[in-house]
């Protein structure tokens, strides 16, 4: 968490954070709580607001709040690599390194399991790609990267179905074992995808919708 908390404060750094927090019904004392509460007009943003049944209770509505947090999401510019085959001889492209060109990366992507299933991670998904869409400054920032093993299918599929290609497999990376008594750094092979995206006019209508949006279903990390 510490890390996390360097990269949001680091001007130096463009990150984005989401989280996704379930919506719950409050008990009496919490409702005079305004970091929990969820206004009316906020919860009729929620995407998934069919599924709620406000069942009166000595003729009293029921308030909702935040819970737990159901997910999280970063998206980070940084160099990355895109390969043997990355275009990187273009000179509207700023490079980093050994030629490596500063691209929108997305990492830790998880959902706890009680809200797998229910569009989370769509959602959060969805909601790095549209605060890059909105970033200035490279021409790079008209894609998103990510990097997934290979052998974890059911991350891969979903990843192609919401639009991202395989770019090439990288088999120097590393990850933690935690299988064992002791965690070990072993070697493994990550696949790194890619998708390109549509850029939006900051400031437009379509920023406005998305920012309401965050603020309403995921609350920013701060």
């Amino acid at each position: 968490m510490k890390d996390l908390t360097m990269r949001r404060r680091n001007p130096n750094v463009l990150n984005e954070m989401f989280v996704a927090r379930e919506i719950v019904p409050l008990k009496a004392k919490e409702k005079a709580n305004p970091n929990k509460l969820i206004s009316s007009s906020d919860l009729r943003k929620v995407k998934n607001i069919s599924t709620f049944k406000s069942l009166p209770s000595d003729g009293e509505s029921i308030s909702y709040g935040r819970g737990e947090i159901l997910g999280f999401c970063e998206v980070t510019a940084k160099p990355f690599g895109m390969g043997p085959d990355d275009v990187v001889a273009r000179s509207d492209f700023p490079v980093y390194g050994n030629d490596v060109i500063k691209r929108p990366v997305l990492s830790n992507l998880s959902v706890k399991r009680k809200g797998q299933k229910s569009g989370v991670g769509s959602a959060l998904l969805k909601a790095c790609e549209d605060a890059v869409s909105l970033w200035e400054g490279q021409p790079s920032y008209n894609e998103i990267v990510l990097q997934v093993e290979q052998d974890n299918t059911y991350a891969r599929s979903f990843y192609e179905r919401k639009g991202y290609d395989v770019v090439f497999a990288d088999p120097s990376c590393r990850r933690f074992d935690t299988s064992g008594l002791w965690l070990r750094s072993i070697r493994t092979t990550k696949v790194s995808m890619r998708k390109k995206l549509s850029r939006m006019q900051a400031g437009g209508n379509v920023s406005n919708v998305v920012q309401n949006l965050w603020d309403s279903l995921f609350g920013e990390l701060k």
